[in-house]
């Protein structure tokens, strides 16, 4: 009795996937407000990194309801976002209009 419950358990744990067959998950195609949770959560408490991992998936005037930044901060990342100056001056615009609300 014992050889067959050894052999009913070794059977049914070769049927679970191997930990090799796990995805690497290298290449992930995410959206923007994907990408923008992502940075928010990985560096809620360091807003140098923040911006920096926001600037390149960000458009020329970002939603500022969504990023919670402090003027200081808002006005880096409208720097590194615009190279234009008249793009730039839109998103300090949208920024302060943001704060009037």
């Amino acid at each position: 009795m014992k050889i067959y419950l050894f052999f009913l358990v070794f059977i049914t744990n070769c049927a679970y996937p191997d930990i090799d067959s796990i995805p690497s998950f290298t290449e992930l195609n995410l959206t923007k407000k994907e990408t923008v949770d992502m940075c928010n959560i990985l560096y809620e408490n360091k807003k140098d990194e923040l911006i920096e991992c926001l600037a390149p998936h960000l458009d020329k005037i970002p939603d500022f309801s969504k990023l919670r930044l402090t003027e200081d901060y808002s006005i880096k990342l409208c720097k590194l976002i615009n190279t234009d100056k008249i793009n730039l001056i839109k998103c300090f615009v949208s920024f302060y209009e943001f704060q009037e609300k």
